[in-house]
Order: C-alpha cells, then structure tokens, then sequence
C-alpha cells in the first residue's frame, strides 16, 4: 500500500505592522486607506490577529496607482 501526502498551501498573511514597516506608512495610513476603500478589509486569523494576503495587497497596490494617475 502506499500513502500519498496532500499538502495544501495556504496563503501567506501580513500583519498591519508588516505593511507598514515594508511600505513606510503609518498604521493610521494604513487604516484611511481602508476607510476610502483602496484597501480591503483584513482576514481575521485569530480573535486579536488579522492580515492580509499578497492577493489583497497586490490589488491594493493597483489601486494606489490608479488613483494616483488619475490624480495628474
């Protein structure tokens, strides 16, 4: 008989904190772009922890952009 192992990958989550260190904007930043909307909300990971996944943050960053064109 033989065993076959399943590995499921599961998405890598940053914390607040993370994003803020690796983009250089505060977590009140961080949080006004949730408010207008440029940032989804966070996963919740735990009952104290959420984060978001590259997914959500590889969108974010487009819409950053986006915005920031049309700025001009």
């Amino acid at each position: 008989m033989s065993t076959q192992t399943q590995t499921s990958t599961l998405p890598r989550l940053h914390s607040a904190r993370a994003i803020c260190e690796a983009r250089g904007i505060s977590e009140a930043t961080l949080w006004r772009e949730r408010q207008r909307g440029m940032l989804d909300e966070p996963i919740q990971i735990s009952a104290g922890r959420k984060g978001w996944t590259d997914e959500q943050l590889t969108v974010w960053q487009a819409r950053r952009q986006q915005a920031s064109r049309e700025a001009r």
